[in-house]
């Protein structure tokens, strides 16, 4: 992989980070107002819902957006998927430690880490330095790792969907088979 396009991938997938991280809460959020006015939670069961939340819908839109690349790109190739996401992931965990881990850049994992640091003591102007940054690396590294794995296998299908929807086309004369 040439160094122009890992730049170019990886600053694709920061954007494809940013954004799922940006209508995740959004949504999440939309999600949890609806039910604490049903059922009136208190505040941990409010963060556990926008954690949970944030990581499914995040996971969904970035299954749906590495599909489309995969379908793009037809041809599957861990390299050209893995290094790309690891230097994406790697700046866009700098930036949520820069800003100290908000909504709209890390998602959830602020949640995730106060209630698995503080449990049930865990409120919302809890900062970094209540919560521990130890608990917040952990959360952001487990969301990352279910997130790559997502994003690979999302990939993967769409190369191989491209290829079955090739062969249906020519009537299995292409000789299109999935790579990698």
């Amino acid at each position: 992989m040439r160094k122009g396009d890992l730049l170019a991938n990886s600053l694709a997938w920061i954007v494809y980070l940013f954004l799922a991280s940006l209508t995740s809460m959004v949504t999440s959020a939309f999600i949890t107002f609806i039910i604490n006015k049903i059922v009136g939670l208190e505040y941990p069961a409010r963060a556990g819902m926008l954690a949970v939340s944030n990581a499914v819908i995040a996971g969904i839109i970035l299954y749906i957006l590495a599909f489309r690349e995969g379908y793009k790109a037809a041809e599957y190739n861990h390299k050209t998927i893995i290094l790309p996401l690891i230097a994406a992931i790697i700046v866009h965990f700098v930036i949520s430690i820069a800003l100290s881990f908000t909504q709209v850049i890390a998602g959830g994992v602020r949640y995730a880490a106060g209630l698995m640091s503080l449990g049930g003591d865990f409120q919302a102007d809890d900062g970094v330095k209540v919560i521990g940054y130890g608990a917040l690396i952990a959360s952001y590294l487990i969301h990352a790792v279910v997130y790559a794995a997502v994003i690979n296998c999302a990939y993967y299908t769409g190369c191989k969907k491209r290829c079955a929807d090739r062969a249906e086309l020519t009537g299995g004369q292409s000789g299109e088979k999935p790579k990698g």
